[in-house]
């Protein structure tokens, strides 16, 4: 949603969440509203608030993985 994404402020809905895969705290930003569907291989993932019923339980994409020597900085 354009209009949701431009009044969208960041700071607040910045925080701290523990994540036991990582054993350590991530720095999450929660921007509920601006996003109202989430499509892989055009099948809906993710829809207003919540994840769909197929989500984790049907394979649906893949990894796209990158071809070459990785860029250097």
């Amino acid at each position: 949603d354009p209009e949701a994404l431009a009044a969208y402020e960041c700071d607040p809905n910045r925080h701290f969440q523990y994540r036991e895969i990582f054993n350590h705290k991530q720095m999450v930003n929660r921007s509920d509203g601006v996003v109202a569907r989430v499509l892989i291989n055009g099948k809906t993932v993710w829809e207003g608030t919540g994840f769909a019923e197929n989500y984790g339980t049907e394979t649906i994409g893949r990894a796209i993985r990158a071809i070459g020597s990785a860029a250097t900085i």
